[in-house]
């Protein structure tokens, strides 16, 4: 249910007069609002009054709103008891629902739905959900995310990047130069191996994406405190995220020049990670420089933590000069050691890699660069590539020359089978491939280099290739 339905069935079907004249003046309203539900359904989420309800909120309140924003999906009763549950709502372990969350129900209606900060509907309709309760979906607006108050105190204001490790992300992209781990990528398409393949430099059977390592990164960072974790497993931990996330989440709030300590974070974990036990944030925090996805300041005997700087970013402050260097074919040679993450993106999208020895150098894909070049003529990667690089500064020369006009591609090959069979089994066969196009008419395109392939498959279903040659 999307969050327009859900304000219209709140307004009309699920607040009653108490509620309303509650909300209403919680929010700034006026009598207008309060004695219509029209007019009520269609101020509710503008501006007004939304910082002012938000600010009267508990720490808690706060935290937990700011794990419905990371969601973004709704949740149910069960989802509040983390901040509402007590020894006395808990003792119907096993209970019905009702009897489990009609209470804490009791408590969002009071803190949240009439305060105005929050939406509910019945949204679950199904067999499985017997009581009205089991049935009502809560989601904090996206309208309200930017009013939402921090939920630290205090935020210490350091200058400077503090320290955190450069190594871990170069080294991983050493794999780029082992052929031992680009054969280990093919064979097994592991999620986070980086490899060369066919020329194409990809990260976990993907093109390779600058994200992508910080995704790896995450994921190690996850991996370290997986031992540590005890679950619990209850219809109220659901909505819960991993501690790495909650602390990922929780220092991305941080502007540049803050910091925290990880004495911060427990509140966060005690609400985001409901169904796990508590982490220390100590040692969440020391994983997490330790992999480089976190920074850390020393002072007066105490050690904050921040995001570290973007390393992922564009890197337009680099001369290209200082990590390509050009070859007499008029390719590049790359220098992994230096390159700007996002420079190594862009390069891969404009070019096919090969490793000999110790280096990694790149030549142009002509389609390519095709696809993205009136996106990158003026990025200083492509200016100093199209002034210092011959290869690169002809295929691009082509491409500007040939832009507006019709192309019709080198080695493609187009194919009509008529046989439903055999097209599902062409589909199969080559679908990871992404080289095979479906066009009108039981036609379909494939690169030259999937001849043999494509007649081996078709001979073996038991059909004949009939090619037709044109000059």
């Amino acid at each position: 249910m999307n969050t327009t339905e859900m304000v219209n069935k709140m307004c009309h079907l699920e607040l009653t007069a108490v509620d309303i004249k509650a909300l209403c003046k919680s929010r700034g309203f006026s009598s207008r609002e309060a004695n219509s539900r029209n007019l009520l359904e269609g101020f509710f989420l503008s501006e007004t009054g939304v910082a002012n309800a938000l600010g009267g909120l508990t720490r808690d309140e706060v935290i937990l709103l700011h794990l419905m924003k990371l969601t973004s999906v709704s949740v149910d009763a069960a989802f509040f008891d983390r901040i509402y549950g007590t020894e006395s709502s808990r003792k119907w372990r096993f209970g019905t629902f009702n009897q489990k969350y009609k209470d804490i129900f009791k408590q969002v209606k009071t803190s949240l739905i009439r305060r105005g900060v929050i939406l509910f509907a019945e949204v679950h309709n199904t067999w499985e959900k017997d009581t009205k309760l089991e049935r009502l979906g809560f989601k904090f607006p996206e309208e309200f995310h930017p009013f939402l108050p921090l939920p630290f105190d205090p935020v210490r204001s350091i200058p400077g990047p503090g320290n955190f490790n450069q190594t871990v992300v170069r080294d991983k992209l050493m794999e780029i130069l082992d052929r031992h781990h680009a054969y280990i990528f093919e064979a097994n398409g592991a999620k986070h191996n980086l490899g060369i393949k066919d020329g194409e430099l990809s990260m976990g059977g993907r093109e390779f994406r600058a994200e992508y390592l910080v995704e790896w990164q995450r994921a190690v960072w996850d991996l370290a405190l997986k031992k540590e974790e005890s679950h619990k497993k209850t219809e109220a931990g659901k909505g819960s995220v991993s501690p790495t996330k909650a602390a990922a989440y929780a220092f991305s709030l941080l502007m540049q020049g803050e910091w925290i300590l990880p004495d911060e974070l427990s509140s966060f974990f005690k609400i985001f990670c409901y169904d796990v036990d508590p982490p220390d944030p100590e040692k969440v925090c020391h994983a997490g420089w330790k992999q480089g996805c976190l920074a850390r300041q020393t002072l007066a005997g105490k050690t904050y933590y921040a995001l570290p700087e973007d390393h992922t970013d564009a890197g337009n402050q680099m001369d290209p000069g200082r990590f390509l260097k050009k070859t007499n074919d008029g390719a590049v040679i790359v220098d992994i050691s230096t390159i700007p993450y996002a420079s190594l993106e862009l390069l891969a999208r404009i070019s096919n890699f090969r490793v000999a020895g110790s280096q990694l150098t790149a030549f142009p894909n002509f389609v390519k660069t095709g696809r993205i070049i009136m996106d990158i003529r003026q990025v200083p990667l492509t200016l100093w590539l199209r002034k210092n690089a011959s290869a690169f500064a002809g295929v691009i020369s082509m491409i500007e020359q040939r832009w507006g006009k019709q192309i019709v591609h080198q080695n493609l090959l187009v194919a009509r089978v008529r046989d439903l069979s055999l097209k599902v089994a062409i589909q199969k066969a080559f679908a990871d491939s992404g080289k095979v196009i479906l066009l009108s008419n039981d036609f379909i395109a494939f690169p030259n280099d999937l001849t043999k392939k494509m007649e081996a498959l078709v001979n073996k279903s038991g059909y004949v290739v009939k090619a037709i040659e044109t000059k």
